[in-house]
């Protein structure tokens, strides 16, 4: 027998487990919420009555038993890949102007019916056998993942009512070698066309102005790319594996891609930013910089393994996250005053990287900035309010000053012969990896401050047998994910203000420790 889960007013379905056979929704139900019928492997058939208005994303995901569905018209809201994986459904679903579902039978050239205004996200997902859509005038929306992993798709033209296409819309679409997209699009979002093998040329309009995320990466027969100027936001590794494209690409004042066949470039003056133009390019030894940059973004020079040496402009303010990850030749970096933030992992397994000079200007360091490299500073390195790394040599005991608010990633990291640390009294947030292998520390006391702790943030911390937390509700404190991991809080005491026992035992991230007692 399975189990129904409703709200209080019983107007909102929010989770079916263990059903088998036919399901009716109650005619109660106004909402079908996200994930409400997703996994449900028994479920032959279900019917959704008139007062449902709304259904949610992934409602009925994974469904894989599921082979009827009968939706009311009245449904005016229908969320994106409703029916993802439902292997065993082999209907065409239209419910008002929504064009839902596709038959994954469908076959040749598909014509949707002149009406529809969107179609939902995933309604032609694996439709392998289409090798043509027509799409009417009246379609304005076309969904996430419209038509992603359609193998046998290999044009489409794609009308002047649609004004956006959504991440993934076409992703995997290996077969398609021509689109067309209209002057009234003003928006591609990310990985719209990623994985589109047999595309060798596309024109974006002057309309458009924002490209996200790897929206053509790895549209390896990619060779002609015409780009407006109109481009007001890029995102990064839009042109990533487009082994074809041979030449630089410079979107106003950003270098948006360079081959990764050039073991050399010099940036061209007036460039402000750089995406992640030389990701991944083994092969880069030199690159010159201009006076006009402005932002070193994310990914940008990531393993770039022959990259030995760089001179950073003093006119750059921002180095983005894993900026110069696994550039294994690099061995020193100087960064100028000029720079204002520092990205996580900026510098991460740069193995040969002995040297960094950098300012006290710098506002924001990231998480784990110089993970894996060979740093070696002698003294503590305090930025600002920024505790960003601890010799791992110290012993003993050790007192923080009462100025530091934030411990960067992997700041105490290793720091296995350190018996005590003393925290201050406004710290507010500790980075991920902080205090990794510090084996021998027995107790920590944080501060009432305290606003957000990373992931395995106390990893490896065998010894520590107390925590004394003086944050009053603990709700009030962020935590990324597995924040205890490779930490057993089973064997770890939590000391709280008294007050505040039940708000701890209750909660999901302390629940689990040993006790957890009440102090003043």
């Amino acid at each position: 027998m399975g189990k129904v889960k409703f709200s209080r007013d019983k107007k909102s379905l929010i989770k079916v487990t263990g059903i088998e056979g036919e399901y009716i929704v109650p005619d109660t139900v106004v909402k079908i919420r996200q994930d409400a019928f997703a996994d449900c492997e028994g479920l032959t058939s279900v019917v959704v009555p008139s007062s449902v208005k709304f259904i949610g994303n992934y409602a009925f995901a994974d469904c894989t038993s599921l082979k009827s569905v009968v939706i009311s018209d009245s449904v005016k809201e229908i969320e994106e890949n409703v029916f993802k994986d439902c292997t065993a459904l082999n209907a065409t679903i239209i419910v008002n102007d929504m064009l839902v579902l596709v038959a994954k039978d469908a076959a040749g050239t598909f014509v949707i019916p002149h009406g529809v205004r969107r179609i939902v996200g995933g309604a032609f997902r694996d439709c392998d056998k289409i090798i043509s859509v027509e799409i009417p005038d009246t379609v304005t929306e076309i969904g996430e993942s419209a038509f992603e992993d359609c193998e046998g798709l290999t044009s489409i033209v794609i009308p002047n009512s649609v004004t956006k296409i959504e991440c993934e819309a076409f992703c995997n679409c290996v077969n398609l070698s021509s689109v067309v997209v209209p002057d009234s699009v003003t928006e591609i979002c990310d990985s719209a066309f990623n994985n589109c093998m047999s595309l060798t040329s596309v024109v974006i309009p002057d309309s458009v102005k924002k490209i996200g995320y790897c929206a053509f990466g790895g549209c390896s027969a990619l060779a002609s790319v015409v780009i407006p100027d109109s481009l007001t936001e890029i995102g990064d590794r839009i042109f990533q594996g487009c082994s074809e494209l041979k030449e630089p690409i410079v979107v106003n004042d950003t270098l948006v891609y360079v081959p990764d066949d050039f073991n050399e470039y010099v940036v061209p003056d007036g460039v402000k930013r750089i995406v992640d133009a030389f990701g991944y390019n083994e092969d880069l030894k030199t690159v010159k910089l201009p006076n006009t940059l402005k932002e070193i973004g994310d990914s940008c020079f990531i393993d770039c393994e022959s990259l030995a040496s760089i001179n950073i402009p003093d006119s750059v303010t921002k180095i983005g996250f894993c900026a110069f990850e696994g550039c294994s030749m690099l061995t020193s970096i100087t960064i100028p005053d000029s720079v204002k933030y520092i990205g996580a992992n900026a510098f991460d397994d740069c193995k040969n990287l002995k040297s960094v000079e950098f300012p006290k200007t710098v506002r924001n360091i990231g998480d784990c900035p110089f993970c894996k490299t060979k740093m070696k500073w002698k003294e503590p390195v305090i930025i600002n309010d920024m505790f960003v790394y601890m010799p791992k040599r110290a012993k003993g005991a050790y007192e923080i000053p009462s100025y530091v608010m934030r411990f960067v990633g992997d700041a105490f990291w290793c720091c296995k012969h350190l018996t005590s640390i003393t925290l201050p009294d406004n710290l507010e947030y500790i980075g991920e990896y902080a205090f990794s292998g510090c084996s021998k520390i027995t107790t920590l006391t944080i501060p009432g401050t305290l606003k957000k702790i990373m992931h395995a943030a106390f990893e490896f911390c065998g010894k520590l047998k107390e925590i004394h937390i003086q944050v009053e509700n603990p709700k009030k404190i962020k935590f990324d994910c597995d924040v205890f991991e490779d930490f057993d809080v089973s064997a770890c005491t939590l000391y709280v203000p008294a007050e505040s026992v039940e708000l701890y035992r209750k909660h999901r991230e302390f629940k689990h420790f040993k006790e957890i007692i009440g102090e003043v």
